[in-house]
């Protein structure tokens, strides 16, 4: 999971990745844990690849539609050397600025949609009333 959900996110090794992380989500299925332990650990595990699911799928989904390096990481099949020798500058995505990626679990897969920011809604409240005030 670091190595492609860090710094530097290749497009290719996710989707590689989701497989494997499907299957091994697959063979969980098939456990049957035998005392309390072993069914807390299984959990935790099952929790925990499903978890790597749901971010990898949402960068799947990002990078299909057309999302591109925002700053905090840099989405390219470069090797981090070979990013440091790059002399073009990265691109960064502003057109995904103003949404918000949901993503929902659905009988074993991730839905994804991209849904418009919302307005911070002014408000009459005393405690902005006076917190504006100094």
């Amino acid at each position: 999971m670091s190595g492609c959900g860090a710094e530097i996110r290749s497009p290719e090794k996710i989707k590689e990745l989701i497989q494997s992380i499907k299957d091994c989500i697959a063979n969980c299925e098939k456990c049957s844990p035998d005392s309390f332990g072993a069914f807390k650990e299984y959990l935790k595990m099952r929790d925990i690849l499903i978890t790597q699911y749901a971010f990898l799928s949402a960068y799947t989904d990002y990078f299909e539609d057309g999302g591109n390096s925002r700053g905090a990481y840099v989405i390219s099949d470069m090797t981090p050397s070979e990013i440091l020798r790059n002399t073009t500058s990265v691109e960064i995505d502003k057109d995904h600025k103003s949404f918000v990626h949901e993503i929902e679990y659905d009988n074993g897969d991730f839905v994804s949609s991209f849904v418009p920011v919302k307005a911070v809604p002014e408000s009459e409240q005393w405690f902005e009333k006076v917190y504006n005030r100094t």
